[in-house]
């Protein structure tokens, strides 16, 4: 939807850090509109508030740039960038599982305020460094996730669905099948979306649906044919099974079948790791760099 950049001090008197999106120009007319569907769901995002979900400040314009949606600024990347730094961080299994919970916590919150997020995926998931946790080890990572990007953020209607009729792209290869085949989207879409992260989690810079070159071909995959992501099978662990069953429950055929996330938190918190259970690290030792 836009371009993101570091704005400081939206609030004078703290000097809160904030990150500012400004926005395509193509969506800029729908904010013009007089009572238009997007700034009342933006209204409706700066009344959230939970420690797994990225502070919305509101939207803000600018003479130059345009309009831009402000939210809380952390200077950690996204959990699929920070993945993907095969030489710098060092990630234990552990530190998957938690991130995996914190997104189970956020997603939970969100569902119980009648909203879906659409586009859940590992690179709408910051990194916030925070001094309290309980390390794994002296040099743990350390840091909670907080999910970001409500860009497709909707609240469902009586019916707990969303009806799509215009808007941005859909990013095809973390949506669920019956969204691919129907303007209906629904709570179940962002478990399936879920799954998809917890993939994208173990298989660091693989591309989903590698054999897929368009989105015939992945109806063609996820539908006709009812084929799900592999995982690898390298690992045998009985932790490691349990991490890919809460992933193959999230690929469901049937919608209602894929449960809550907060099922999926109460699964996840029977996965305990071992502190020396290392799922990432770098060629060469060194300690963590953010």
């Amino acid at each position: 939807m836009g371009e993101l950049t570091k704005r400081a001090g939206i609030d004078l008197r703290d000097n809160i850090p904030v990150a500012c999106k400004f926005l395509k120009d193509k969506f800029h007319s729908q904010l013009h509109e007089k009572n238009n569907e997007t700034m009342e769901e933006y209204k409706n995002l700066m009344n959230q508030s939970h420690e797994n979900i990225v502070d919305f400040y509101g939207i803000t314009y600018h003479v130059n740039f345009g309009y831009a949606i402000v939210t809380g600024y952390l200077p950690l990347k996204d959990i699929e960038k920070f993945v993907a730094e095969e030489n710098k961080n060092t990630i234990r299994k552990a530190d998957i599982v938690n991130w995996l919970k914190d997104i189970a916590r956020g997603m939970t919150y969100i569902h119980e305020k009648n909203m879906i997020h659409r586009d859940l995926a590992a690179r709408n998931v910051l990194l916030e460094e925070i001094p309290d946790r309980e390390k794994i080890e002296h040099d743990s990572l350390n840091t909670r996730a907080k999910i970001t990007d409500f860009g497709l953020a909707r609240p469902l209607n009586s019916e707990m669905e969303y009806q799509i009729y215009s808007g941005p792209p859909l990013p095809i290869r973390s949506v669920a099948p019956e969204c691919l085949t129907s303007t209906h989207f629904s709570k179940e879409n962002d478990i399936w979306a879920f799954g998809c992260i917890i993939w994208e989690l173990l298989h660091r810079n693989e591309k989903k649906y590698p054999e897929c070159k368009n989105i015939n071909e992945l109806q063609q995959f996820l539908i006709t044919e009812g084929k799900r992501l592999k995982f690898k099978e390298e690992d045998t662990s009985a932790n490691y099974k349990k991490l890919v069953e809460v992933a193959t429950n999230c690929f469901c055929k049937e919608p209602r079948i894929r449960g809550s996330f907060d099922q999926i938190l109460s699964n996840l918190e029977q996965i305990d790791y071992e502190e020396d259970e290392i799922l990432y690290q770098p060629s060469h030792h060194t300690h963590l760099k953010y």
